[in-house]
């Protein structure tokens, strides 16, 4: 025995099996390349449909924790004039779920925490504006069959109130109006074409 030397030390050459392990390793690597990312992206797919079909009102929370948190994540991070986050028509279609207590605890997770770790400062106009989701969600929740229409008067309340919030905090601006507006016309959208969807779903 020829201790401490390699095969290829030894014989002067590789085995015929060196070569077939190569092979194989580089055929495994192609397929990991050509099918990785596709295999990642289906498992989360069935991942996704299995709490869908299965636990239905849990993973509509997840779900909406992770998009609104991952959006209000990245415009902060970002410094996005532009706020395009669902978070109010997501915290009403909770609150009709789960009442105020989740819409609160909503709230805290796909919002507050994704804010602060984006780098975002607090002020106090944020506070008051958070209330005012809760109080519209708490009345969302009577009548959750009828949450198409009843988002759409809650989005106009939610627009007069968030004017006034801050018209008293003193930072009423031209973006902050246009920033109002838009969430009203995104929040429109939101209860008219997705919320019946939602509904089906976790009826």
């Amino acid at each position: 025995m020829h201790k401490g030397k390699s095969r290829y030390n030894y014989y002067g050459k590789n085995y015929p099996g060196d070569f077939i392990d190569t092979g194989s390793r580089e055929l495994q690597k192609g397929i990991k390349r050509r099918f990785g990312r596709s295999t990642e992206w289906l498992l989360v797919a069935l991942l996704t449909f299995f709490l869908i079909f299965f636990f239905k009102k849990q993973s509509v929370f997840l779900l909406f924790a992770g998009i609104a948190g991952y959006v209000k994540y990245l415009q902060t991070k970002w410094g996005s004039p532009v706020d395009v986050s669902p978070l109010f028509f997501f915290t009403v279609v909770i609150g009709s779920i789960y009442g105020i207590l989740g819409a609160f605890f909503f709230i805290i997770i796909a919002d507050f925490i994704p804010f602060l770790l984006g780098g975002g400062i607090l002020t106090f106009v944020g506070f008051p504006t958070y209330g005012l989701y809760l109080v519209l969600a708490w009345f969302g929740s009577f009548s959750p069959a009828n949450l198409v229409y009843v988002g759409v008067v809650l989005s106009v309340l939610n627009t007069l109130g968030t004017m006034i919030i801050n018209k008293l905090c003193g930072s009423f601006q031209s973006l902050i109006f246009f920033n109002i507006v838009l969430h009203m016309f995104l929040n429109f959208f939101y209860f008219l074409k997705l919320a019946p969807f939602i509904i089906a779903m976790i009826q």
